[in-house]
């Protein structure tokens, strides 16, 4: 497994999530969305006390991960169907997975780290 350093891509992510957001994602699925970001039986840290009030910048600023799973292994069949290609950054594709708040890139597709948001933060997407 490679062990790249994605924070070169960061601006970049983001800026292809946020324009996603903006686009794409209407009001009424962001609210749904962040509805499971209030429940804290889906916290990936129960004792988390974030704020969950954010705008899509500053949720994307806090919840931004570099993540050692590559887009491939996030590709599982549930998923795959769902993901569209919102974006590219250096030939490879940004994904979205619709229903799911999850937005992730890899520059190795293969093998390698990825770039990940979850409009959920700091929940699990509603499938994960």
């Amino acid at each position: 497994m490679k062990t790249e350093n994605l924070d070169a891509y960061r601006a970049p992510f983001k800026a292809a999530v946020l324009k996603h957001i903006a686009e794409s994602l209407n009001a009424e699925e962001w609210g749904r969305l962040r509805s499971v970001a209030a429940n804290r039986s889906r916290f990936v840290d129960r004792n988390d006390s974030a704020d969950l009030k954010l705008t899509p910048e500053r949720l994307l600023d806090v919840a931004l991960s570099e993540d050692g799973i590559s887009a491939e292994e996030i590709l599982v069949p549930r998923f795959k169907a769902r993901a569209a290609r919102i974006d590219e950054i250096e030939g490879q594709p940004v994904y979205y997975v619709d229903g799911q708040g999850m937005y992730f890139w890899g520059l190795e597709p293969v093998g390698g780290h990825t770039l990940m948001f979850w409009v959920t933060h700091p929940a699990y997407p509603p499938y994960w």
